[in-house]
């Protein structure tokens, strides 16, 4: 499968942001209720970022910038609620061995 350059770029941001956040630990722990609210909590921030680069006037490729890593925020958190659904529903765990069942 050939990978939109979008998709590409959009994902680095997001690996960017996960990597700053590095030190507060994965999410296979984290109850996907927890995360639906963090998730809910960014959608704010990205609604709030939104809103202030539609009243900027001049230059706003800060603002710009800032709102997409908003966009990457709301998106890892998504990710994170996929990957422990993935794990929790589609992983069989064989001889200490983690199998992908379709």
């Amino acid at each position: 499968m050939k990978v939109r350059k979008e998709v590409s770029e959009f994902a680095k941001i997001m690996e960017e942001k996960l990597q700053e956040n590095e030190h507060k630990g994965g999410w296979d722990n984290c109850d996907n209720d927890f995360l639906f609210n963090r998730l809910l909590q960014e959608i704010t921030e990205l609604h709030e970022s939104l809103a202030e680069l539609k009243i900027t006037k001049g230059n706003g490729k800060g603002i710009a910038r800032e709102t997409m890593r908003e966009c990457a925020d709301v998106a890892d958190f998504s990710m994170m609620i996929s990957s422990n659904l993935k794990r929790k529903y589609f992983e069989e765990k064989s001889d200490n061995v983690w199998l992908f069942v379709l």
